[in-house]
């Protein structure tokens, strides 16, 4: 191969690594944004739970719960989001009404996701998954509902913030400047430069 070829093919695979990194980065960026979203209410309302228990003498603080939780659900997240989930036909709906049926799939699939965790870690402390699908009913029946729930709040803020974020631009950027949104795109490079 002549050299020239060499170096062509080498730039080539040089970018294609670069594009992969850069992906990568956003994706670990996404990960830990959204990780961090769902860890800062989750210790919210583990805190709040440890509150009440703890003024009838029951010692609880597993606040390493809600960093765990986080995480797996962040994950979790991220799948349904590259996957699409709940964005067929948006652009006919209005913006809240396509939000909150995001939401609503979200809070559906992510509890469905639990209970498949709860069977598979269930099955490596050798249950069987007939015993960890009964735990779902009677008391912890109503516990699930409420924690879907608080799932839903939860994702009503985050989804806003992403469907805004598609229709406005970069959000961060509106929210902590001092620019207002025409004053941007007057500055914004044009297209056609």
């Amino acid at each position: 191969m002549p050299a020239a070829q060499r170096a062509v093919a080498k730039g080539r695979q040089t970018i294609t690594e670069q594009k992969l990194a850069q992906r990568a980065r956003h994706e670990l960026i996404a990960y830990l944004s959204v990780s961090a979203y769902l860890m800062v209410w989750f210790s919210a309302v583990l805190f709040y739970k440890s509150t009440v228990l703890r003024s009838v003498g029951i010692e609880f603080a597993p606040f390493a719960l809600a960093a765990v939780k986080a995480l797996i659900l962040g994950k979790f997240i991220l799948v349904l989001e590259a996957f699409k989930i709940g964005e067929k036909d948006q652009r006919s709906d209005l913006l809240i009404v396509g939000i909150l049926k995001k939401a609503l799939l979200f809070t559906l699939a992510l509890f469905a996701l639990t209970i498949v965790e709860e069977v598979v870690v269930g099955y490596i402390h050798g249950r069987k998954v007939a015993e960890v699908l009964s735990e779902f009913g009677g008391n912890r029946a109503l516990q699930s509902l409420a924690a879907a729930i608080l799932v839903f709040l939860v994702l009503l803020p985050y989804l806003a913030f992403r469907r805004l974020a598609l229709v406005f631009g970069d959000l961060p950027e509106l929210l902590f400047t001092h620019r207002s949104p025409e004053k941007r795109k007057a500055e914004a490079p044009h297209e056609s430069d």
